[in-house]
């Protein structure tokens, strides 16, 4: 097996590439304050004014500007197209418990 790409002690708040809300996201980041992004989760991190510990998955939706602020070492391209980010994310991952924010962009009525 290979070594997570983020440890944590404590929770990790992963996000998603859909709707965050800068309340929702200050709450997970109090209960679980290792903040990690699924692709384009990055983007809606920065705009909230959080740097990720890291950036795992395809890069597909991340965009340009995310690239160039966040580190190159804070960058994972798992460029397989059989799992979501979501998924290739959780896997990487090492934490009692993780909190995910952006993943859903509606539920059925």
């Amino acid at each position: 097996m290979k070594s997570p790409i983020v440890q944590s002690e404590g929770g990790i708040t992963l996000v998603g590439g859909g709707p965050v809300g800068r309340r929702d996201l200050a709450l997970c980041l109090s209960r679980a304050p290792v903040p990690v992004a699924a692709d384009g989760g990055a983007d809606a991190l920065l705009r909230l004014g959080v740097m990720p510990e890291a950036v795992i998955g395809d890069f597909d939706s991340l965009s340009n500007r995310a690239r160039s602020e966040i580190p190159q070492a804070r960058q994972h391209v798992l460029g397989e197209q059989a799992t979501t980010d979501f998924d290739k994310a959780l896997r990487s991952v090492t934490a009692p418990f993780v909190l995910a924010l952006g993943f859903a962009t509606g539920l059925p009525r």
